[in-house]
């Protein structure tokens, strides 16, 4: 779907051959969920939206896991993190976190420009990526005690995870989608890191994830759409939440200002980081840095307004989700009067 010679009316014929096909019987979930998502967006870009919304559709039930309880799990963890880890608490313990002003955390759910602002600020000349580290969950665990050399040591972790060519950099950017949930441990950590969070009008969230492949056991709340509307629910308000308690860490960008206005928010985000500002910030997209997400091809080009209302081609497919995320979306659209 990439390539530059892409064919979607011939791509839709070759898809719907193999699915036809007699072979069909031997192709396991993950490999008709891919072929459903790329039938969907070949079918998208001939302005089939219906074709394109049951392709997208059909693709999801083939990638969504047997077992849901996970994301649930997680979303517990993610509350009992915000109670325990009060403001008062994080300033109380703030001497055993690591005194490094280097870690910048970029989250915010998948598709709502992370990764730009990760390649924003990670074009600075005094910045660099370590790209989505995942690592703090990891860390939790020896964190539990709140003893002063468990939580150092989880920071020495982080730091050390941090490839030698990179480590000298003023700012080293870790755009872990998780770290919304993981905020408190991060602060814990880093009580002088600095915290962009991202937010998207929630249907253009929605959509955007839900006609997306992200692999195999990765974002798996993203396949199902009862899942979807409770995770975009839920990070909202976790991230409102570090936002209340810590405005002078925590900034929360509006996908959509990114792209209306694109070097005022840019300053911003820059600013925020505490790094002087620098003209390259506005050309990530000729950046080197290497890209692993589904955003790769967007962030080597300039920002573009295409992807803003996406979601409105599908309106009377996505009703029952509008429905769902009714008040999500008013308060959302608030911000833009």
């Amino acid at each position: 779907n990439f390539a530059a010679d892409f064919d979607p009316a011939r791509q839709i014929q070759e898809i719907e051959a193999i699915l036809a096909g007699p072979d069909t019987i031997r192709l396991v979930a993950e490999d008709r969920a891919r072929l459903n998502f790329a039938l969907g967006l070949a079918y998208e870009r001939t302005g089939n939206f219906a074709g394109a919304f049951r392709a997208i559709e059909q693709a999801n039930q083939h990638a969504a896991p047997e077992n849901l309880t996970s994301d649930q799990q997680l979303e517990k963890v993610a509350l009992g993190i915000a109670e325990h880890f009060t403001k008062a608490r994080l300033v109380q313990l703030a001497p055993a976190g690591h005194a490094s002003h280097q870690p910048v955390f970029v989250s915010g759910l998948p598709r709502s420009g992370t990764t730009l602002v990760e390649q924003i600020i990670a074009s600075h000349p005094d910045a660099a990526s370590v790209g989505e580290l995942e690592l703090i969950p990891q860390l939790k665990q020896s964190m539990v005690s709140l003893q002063s050399h468990d939580i150092n040591r989880s920071a020495q972790a982080w730091l050390a995870a941090v490839p030698g060519s990179k480590s000298g950099q003023a700012r080293i950017v870790d755009k872990s989608i998780s770290t919304v949930l993981y905020t408190g441990l991060a602060m814990l950590m880093f009580p002088k890191a600095r915290f962009v969070f991202l937010r998207r009008h929630p249907m253009d969230i929605y959509w955007s994830a839900f006609r997306e492949m992200f692999g195999t056991d990765a974002l798996t709340f993203t396949y199902t759409p009862q899942t979807l509307v409770r995770r975009i629910k839920f990070s909202e308000h976790i991230r409102s939440l570090w936002q209340r308690r810590f405005p002078d860490r925590v900034l929360t960008v509006r996908y959509e200002d990114i792209v209306s206005d694109t070097e005022a928010s840019t300053r911003s985000i820059v600013a925020h980081t505490g790094l002087e500002w620098s003209d390259d910030c506005l050309n990530f997209h000729k950046s080197r840095t290497v890209v692993r997400t589904a955003s790769m091809t967007q962030v080597r080009e300039p920002v573009y307004k295409s992807s803003v209302g996406r979601w409105q081609a599908y309106r009377s497919q996505l009703a029952p989700v509008t429905s769902a995320l009714a008040d999500l979306i008013t308060d959302y659209e608030k911000t833009f009067d």
